[in-house]
C-alpha cells in the first residue's frame, strides 16, 4: 500500500509539473512591424543605417500626419531590415482612424520615393467595426430611434426586460420618466 501511495503522489507531482498557468489574452499594443529591402545603385545594402519614418495623407505632396519617428543604427543585412514603428506614440494619438496613409522613409538623410501605402491588417479591419451596432454607426443608431418608440412582439412575460441585481429600495431594471404633469413613469 505504501508503494501505491508513493506512486500516486509521484504521478500527481508529474501532472502538476506539466500544467501551464492560464493567461488572459494580452491586448494588442500600438506597435507594428515594417520590413523592407534597401538597395543602393541596384545592390543590397549591408551595415547600420539611420531611418526616419513619417506618415502622409497622400502619395505625393499633401500633409504629414503626426510626427517623424527616427530609428538610428538599424541593422541592414543583404538589403533587408525590420523595424517596429509605434502607431499610437510617435506618429500621434490617432494617426490611423480609417483613412488612407502613406509611409515616407528617409535613410541616412535621403528621402526614398515613392512613399509606401499602408494597407489594412486583419486586426485593423476588426477594429473598424467596434463602433457599429447591427451594421449601423452608433451615432446614427441613436439618432434613428423613432418618437414615439413602439415595440411589439409576442411573449407571455414581456417585450423589454431589464435585470437589476441591486437590493436597494426603489431599484428597477427598466425606468422611464415623463415630464408631463399627468404623465407616469
Amino acid at each position: 500500500m505504501r508503494h501505491l501511495s508513493i506512486a500516486v503522489v509521484a504521478a500527481l507531482l508529474c501532472c502538476a509539473a506539466t500544467l501551464q498557468p492560464v493567461h488572459a489574452a494580452t491586448p494588442l499594443g500600438t506597435q507594428f512591424t515594417y520590413q523592407g529591402q534597401l538597395k543602393q545603385s541596384g545592390s543590397p545594402v549591408n551595415g547600420a543605417a539611420d531611418f526616419e519614418f513619417s506618415l502622409w495623407d497622400a502619395l505625393t505632396g499633401s500633409n504629414q500626419v503626426g510626427s517623424t519617428q527616427t530609428i538610428n543604427g538599424v541593422s541592414v543585412t543583404g538589403g533587408l531590415f525590420t523595424v517596429a514603428l509605434n502607431a499610437g506614440g510617435e506618429f500621434g494619438a490617432t494617426p490611423f482612424a480609417g483613412e488612407q496613409r502613406w509611409l515616407e522613409i528617409a535613410v541616412n538623410g535621403t528621402t526614398l520615393v515613392p512613399r509606401q501605402e499602408i494597407t489594412a491588417a486583419p486586426n485593423a479591419l476588426f477594429a473598424l467595426n467596434t463602433g457599429l451596432f447591427d451594421g449601423l454607426d452608433s451615432t446614427a443608431f441613436l439618432q434613428s430611434i423613432p418618437v414615439p418608440l413602439t415595440l411589439s412582439g409576442t411573449s407571455v412575460t414581456h417585450i423589454i426586460r431589464g435585470d437589476n441585481a441591486s437590493t436597494a429600495a426603489g431599484a428597477s431594471g427598466v425606468s422611464g420618466l415623463s415630464t408631463a404633469t399627468s404623465g407616469g413613469t
